[in-house]
C-alpha cells in the first residue's frame, strides 16, 4: 500500500515540476516577445475548467498584446480592464508591454483564479480587484480595455435591465475622463461610445473587431 502511495506522490511531483517548467517557458517567451499560442498560455496557469472556456470567454494572447500596445506606452500608464475574468488580458499585457494593468471582476471565483495565475507567471505589474466596476474610482486610470464585459447579463432571462444599467455606467464614466483618454474595445462593450470619443484604429481579429477610441 505504501509503495502505491509513494508512486502517486512521485507522479504528482513530476507533474507539478513539468507544469512549473511550462509556466516558466511561457513567461520567458512572452517577455521575449515570441509568439505564444492560447493553448500554451492557458494550460500553463489555468485549471481545466477555465481552459475549456477560453476560446469564447477570454481574450486571445495576440489580441491582448495588440490592445495593450494601443493603450500603454510608458511604465506609469494605468490601464483598467473592465470585467477581467480570469485575468488573461492583464497578465499577457503586463509581461509584454510597459504600464500597470488592473482588472476588476465581480465574480470572486474568477478573481481568485486571476490572482493565482498572475503570481505563477510572475506578472508583477498585473493587479486585480474583486468588486463592481460601478463602485470603482475610474479617475485613477489613464486607459481602459473592455471585451464585451456585460454579455452574460444580456443573455440571462432577467439580465436585460442590468445589462443596460452597466453599459450606461460605462458611458458616464468615459464621458468624465479627460482629453486623450484611450479605450480599446473587443467586440464592443455593449453600448455606443460617447460622442466625445473618436475611433482611431479598427482591426478585424479572428471573428471580432478590435477598436481604439480616443477622447477628443
Amino acid at each position: 500500500m505504501h509503495r502505491i502511495e509513494d508512486e502517486h506522490v512521485l507522479s504528482a511531483l513530476k507533474w507539478q515540476k513539468a507544469r512549473q517548467e511550462q509556466t516558466r517557458q511561457v513567461r520567458a517567451d512572452l517577455v521575449d516577445h515570441s509568439f505564444v499560442t492560447d493553448l500554451r498560455f492557458d494550460t500553463a496557469v489555468y485549471p481545466p475548467e477555465i481552459v475549456e472556456l477560453s476560446a469564447v470567454n477570454w481574450t486571445r494572447v495576440f489580441i491582448a498584446v495588440m490592445a495593450a500596445r494601443m493603450l500603454s506606452s510608458t511604465d506609469a500608464t494605468q490601464v483598467l480592464d473592465v470585467g477581467s475574468g480570469c485575468g488573461k488580458f492583464c497578465i499577457a499585457a503586463a509581461l509584454t508591454c510597459p504600464g500597470q494593468f488592473t482588472g476588476i471582476e465581480i465574480r470572486e471565483d474568477l478573481h481568485n483564479v486571476a490572482l493565482k495565475a498572475a503570481e505563477e507567471m510572475g506578472a508583477d505589474n498585473a493587479h486585480f480587484i474583486c468588486g463592481d466596476m460601478a463602485d470603482l474610482d475610474w479617475s485613477e486610470y489613464d486607459a481602459y480595455y473592455m471585451y464585451n464585459p456585460f454579455y452574460g447579463q444580456l443573455v440571462q432571462a432577467s439580465g436585460g435591465e442590468e445589462f443596460l444599467r452597466q453599459t450606461q455606467i460605462v458611458r458616464e464614466r468615459l464621458k468624465s475622463r479627460p482629453r486623450g483618454t484611450r479605450v480599446v474595445t473587443h467586440h464592443g462593450f455593449g453600448g455606443d461610445m460617447p460622442a466625445e470619443y473618436e475611433r482611431s484604429e479598427r482591426h478585424l481579429v479572428g471573428a471580432g473587431i478590435l477598436e481604439l477610441w480616443i477622447r477628443r
